[in-house]
Parts: C-alpha cells; sequence; structure tokens
C-alpha cells in the first residue's frame, strides 16, 4: 500500500452531466472530510462504511461551491486495494477543477498517469495482463474491441498462462525428481506424455501469435490507403464510408492533390482512411508530389483499397498499382458497377486476395467492403471472449516463450535418446538400475555389507594408529605372524583384508576410506565401495545413470525453466 494519498478527476474533460474526483491512500477518508459535508449533520465521512454513499456539499474553507455524491470503498475492498473516495460533482471543467484543488489543499498529490491501475497491480488487485487490459478496454471503439479486452480484464489470458504454467511446473518437478533422486520410488516419465505436455503448450502459444495481428485491429484499428486513377471513385468511396461529405467530388481529374484523412467506423473495425491522389503521369510539380505521396502511403498502409473505372479498360497505371499491390492486404474495387462493364478483372485477380464490383454511390457498397475487410484482415474468425495477446511485450512474451518450448520439444526427441544410448553401453557391462523399495533396502543391509562396515572403520582407526602395530612396527597386531609378518594362509595388513573385500571389484592393494554408512558409496553389487569399484568406469560425485542422464534432461528441464521467466 502506498504512503501517499493520490487525487484526479477520473472522467473525461468537457463539460457534462457530473464529473468525478477520485481519492486514493491511506488518507482518503481525511482529505475528504475537509471538502465534503454531509447534508445529514448526523453522518461523518471518517466513520462511513465501505460500499455507501452520502449526499452533501463541497466545501473550500467555509465557502460551500456545489452540492454532490461521496462514494466510499474500504481498504482492501476497492479498485486500488486502498481507502477510496469518489467524489462526484456537477459536471463542467470550473467545478471539477475546483474540487481536486481543493483535495490538493487538504493533503492529497496529484496521480500520475495511470496511478490508480499501478497501485491496483501492486496491491494485487490486478495481474499484469489484466493492468493492460484496462486502456484497450478504455480506447475500444467497436463492440468486438471491447469484448476482446473486458476479457482480458477478467483474466481471460491470465488463465490460460497459468494453466499452461502448471503444466509446465509438473513436469518440470517430475523430470527434477527422477534425475536427482533415484533411491526414491519415481516413476520414468513417459516420453509421449512429455510430448503431449510440451507440444500442447506449443500449439497454445502458436494460436495467440497467429490471432495477434487481428486482435490488434480490433482494439488499434488500421491505417488503409484508397489509391487508384483520377475519377476512378476514390473520394466517392471515402465520403461514401464516412457517411458524409468529406472530400471533394468534381467531374475534373485531379481535384485531389494531397492526401485526405478521415477516421471511420466500418462495422467493428476502425479505419483511418487516406485519400491519395490520383496515380497519372503529369508535368504538374505540385500533382507530382501528391501522387509521390500516394505511392509512399501504399507501403505504409495496413489495408488498400485499391479503385479502379469498370467503365473503361485497364491501363497501364492501373496494372502498376495491382502489382505494386502484390503481396500485401488489399483489396480490388472494381467500381461503377451502375455502368456497361469494360475492365477485365482477370488482369488484376493474381495480385488481390479478393476483387469486387461494387458502385461506391450506392449505400449497399458500404456493407460489402465491410465484410470484405473483416474477411481479409481476420477479424471476422475472432471469439470475443478468448484470451488474446494486447500490445508488443505479450506479443515478444509470446514468441520467446514458443522458442524455448519449442527447444525443450527438441532436446526431448534427441537427447532423451542419446542418454539412453549412452547408459546401454557405458562401462564394461551394462550398469542395472539402482533397486527400490523396502525390499532393496533390506537387501543393503547383507551381510557382505555387514561385514565391510565393520571391519572399514577399525581398519582406518589402526592403520593410522603405531600404537596397534606388531612390535616390528609393521603389520597390525591381531594378525601378525612375527615371522615373515606374511606367512602364506596366517596373516595380512589391514588394509589389505579391507580392500579385498568384495574379490574381483577392487583394484589390488589400492587404499580406500571408510564405506560410511549409505549404499550409494556402494557399487551395484553391493561389494565394495564404488570409487574403487574395477567393474565402474572412475566417476565422481554423482552415480553413473544421474550422470548420463543429467545433460539431455538438464536441456529439457533447463527450456521448461526458461518459460516460467517470460509467462506472465
Amino acid at each position: 500500500m502506498q504512503e501517499t494519498t493520490i487525487a484526479a478527476i477520473a472522467t473525461a474533460p468537457g463539460a457534462g452531466g457530473i464529473a468525478v474526483v477520485r481519492l486514493s491512500g491511506a488518507e482518503s477518508y481525511r482529505v475528504a472530510a475537509r471538502v465534503f459535508r454531509p447534508a445529514n449533520p448526523k453522518k461523518s465521512v471518517e466513520a462511513a462504511k465501505g460500499y455507501t454513499a452520502l449526499f452533501g456539499h463541497f466545501v473550500e474553507g467555509d465557502d460551500v461551491f456545489d452540492e454532490g455524491v461521496a462514494l466510499f470503498f474500504r481498504a482492501p475492498h476497492s479498485y486500488t486495494g486502498e481507502d477510496v473516495v469518489e467524489l462526484s460533482c456537477h459536471g463542467g471543467n470550473a467545478v471539477a477543477r475546483r474540487l481536486v484543488e481543493a483535495c490538493f489543499a487538504a493533503g492529497a498529490q496529484p496521480a500520475a498517469r495511470g496511478e490508480y491501475t499501478r497501485r491496483a497491480f501492486l496491491n494485487g488487485k490486478l495481474g499484469l495482463t489484466q493492468a493492460e487490459a484496462v486502456m484497450d478496454l478504455i480506447s475500444a471503439d467497436g463492440r468486438q474491441g471491447a469484448a476482446l479486452a473486458n476479457a482480458a480484464l477478467n483474466g481471460a489470458l491470465a488463465k490460460k498462462i497459468n494453466a499452461q504454467k502448471d503444466a509446465l511446473t509438473g513436469l518440470q518437478a517430475h523430470l527434477a525428481a527422477w534425475v536427482d533422486f533415484p533411491e526414491e520410488d519415481v516413476p520414468e516419465l513417459d516420453a509421449a506424455h512429455l510430448q503431449s505436455v510440451l507440444g500442447g503448450v506449443n500449439a497454445e502459444l502458436d494460436a495467440l501469435i497467429q490471432n495477434y495481428q487481428a486482435d490488434t485491429v480490433l482494439r488499434e484499428g488500421v491505417d488503409c490507403a484508397i489509391l487508384g486513377r483520377p475519377n476512378a471513385g476514390k473520394s466517392t468511396l471515402l465520403n461514401r464510408l464516412a457517411g458524409f461529405d468529406r472530400a471533394i467530388v468534381t467531374p475534373v481529374a485531379g481535384t485531389t492533390r494531397d492526401v485526405v484523412e478521415q477516421a471511420v467506423q466500418l462495422g467493428d473495425i476502425r479505419l483511418n482512411l487516406f485519400d491519395t491522389a490520383g496515380l497519372r503521369e503529369t508535368e504538374d510539380a505540385i500533382e507530382a508530389e501528391g501522387i509521390r505521396r500516394s505511392w509512399k502511403k501504399l507501403e505504409e498502409a495496413g489495408l488498400i483499397l485499391a479503385v479502379f473505372d469498370g467503365s473503361e479498360p485497364p491501363t497501364r497505371e492501373d496494372l502498376e498499382l495491382a502489382r505494386r499491390c502484390a503481396g500485401r492486404p488489399a483489396i480490388a474495387l472494381v467500381n461503377k458497377e451502375d455502368k456497361p462493364t469494360r475492365f477485365d478483372a482477370e488482369l488484376i485477380a493474381p495480385y488481390f486476395a479478393m476483387v469486387l464490383p461494387v458502385c461506391c454511390r450506392e449505400e449497399g457498397s458500404r456493407k460489402v467492403i465491410a465484410a470484405a475487410v473483416a474477411r481479409l484482415l481476420g477479424t471476422s474468425q475472432i471469439d470475443p471472449h478468448a484470451a488474446s495477446l494486447s500490445g508488443q511485450r505479450q506479443l515478444s512474451a509470446a514468441l520467446r516463450a514458443r522458442d524455448a518450448v519449442a527447444g525443450a520439444l527438441d532436446a526431448a526427441a534427441g537427447g532423451l535418446q542419446r542418454a539412453a544410448r549412452r547408459v546401454r553401453g557405458a562401462g564394461q557391462q551394462p550398469v542395472p538400475r539402482r533397486t527400490r523399495g523396502a525390499d532393496a533396502r533390506r537387501r543393503a543391509r547383507s551381510g557382505k555389507i555387514q561385514a565391510l562396515r565393520a571391519l572399514a572403520h577399525p581398519a582406518h582407526d589402526d592403520v593410522r594408529s603405531p600404537r596397534r602395530h606388531c612390535r616390528h612396527g609393521r603389520r597390525h597386531a591381531a594378525v601378525c605372524a612375527c615371522a615373515g609378518h606374511r606367512r602364506a594362509g596366517q596373516g595380512t595388513a589391514a588394509r589389505d583384508r579391507y580392500v579385498r573385500v568384495g574379490a574381483g571389484h577392487h583394484e589390488a592393494g589400492r587404499r580406500t576410506q571408510p564405506a560410511g554408512r549409505s549404499r550409494r558409496n556402494l557399487c551395484p553389487d553391493g561389494g565394495c565401495a564404488r570409487s574403487l569399484c574395477a567393474r565402474l568406469p572412475r566417476q565422481r560425485g554423482t552415480p553413473l545413470r544421474r550422470r548420463l542422464a543429467r545433460e539431455p534432461v538438464r536441456a529439457v528441464t533447463g527450456r521448461v525453466r526458461k518459460v516460467f521467466g517470460i509467462l506472465i
């Protein structure tokens, strides 16, 4: 919770029925008590309960300047998670400004841009994706865009990401347990299950990324350039889509010389229309500059409406425009359908996503164009209540997460198989898997192992202590024959006896330290110390199976773990 109390006008500027000044912070009630007096003298601002309202007057010192309503929200049950008071006064710039200035004089601080939402995020009232959806909802123009933003605000994207994180977390925990705790009863991870989980997460991320462009169009709109020859019907089309006479329309070719801009709502999509100069060869410097800007708009636009005169045969300028539209989101409109058609649409069809015969003067053309634009941009297939990505940050995070999951899939497909082959071919003979369960632990305490442990500690101590040597100082007193010290069948050094326990496994004459009490220090046959067993390659630290499996499994778990820092 923030220490400062902030205040700001929460409604849009300008005249209106009401204006709302919002207070948020620990001192919200104290500040509100200094600028608001309840009409009922028995009521008190400081004692007001959450989710209640009081009618009263707004004051600045002893001067009453307006009347209105105060709404109270107690922490943590508020938008920001703090004490919040919303003061509703009559709309108008003068009254709202005076009220917020009175709040500043009473001890509040001006709120920064987006600070209410930032405090809601910091106080755990909103997730990061939900906080980002607030501005999308505020700025949405169409119903579908507003529905997408509202779904994100309600946590649709956060729920999908959390489901993916849970699946990856379970996978990582299983892999880590199987690799790091081989003595426990952890079942080996099924390769098909591993591929299924990673493949499912990868498919979900692909769907989010593929729908990003269409989702962005619904939220932010798209720049649309209208191009064509002079008098093809570009300005008429702009006026029809705008719903009023925005551009000048005359029979004179070259009337439009500069780019004319107009934002329109075409179905659920906001189009920022740019009516451009007619494309033709000209010696007029002003018209030539307009044509240059027209070609520039074609390169920059996210949608192109190429208008062709259907009453005339295709010209060189028409074919040049068609070639430049190749590979771009462009729709060809063969205008003047009400006249005899002389335009061969087959010549330009390969360069456009679709070719539509229309009459820009008729109202029905607007619906036809709206449906075509929705199909081309993919907005007609969008579920407005589904999870979607919003903004470049979320898109970048999704791309990096998909790359990490793809790397985990590659590691799982290749690395684990190589590890299995390495395990099968390691050593002089295959290394048996460590037995598990209660029976295995009882077998670990067999007679041979117990004898080894019983011998290890005294032998180790006696070798270090000269007082327990024989009088010659060479052999252990308990086994010394005192005549040659190594008489056949009678005596040997204690350390040699220790080394020869589990014959066939140790290197002859090699010294060792006591095996201790852990089965991890014994070879798979249980007869000798692992570090001295001649049947095993010399390994330090972890057992052989874990050392061989660590590299590919870590490749998988590392990729999976990387996703956690990406998905928010």
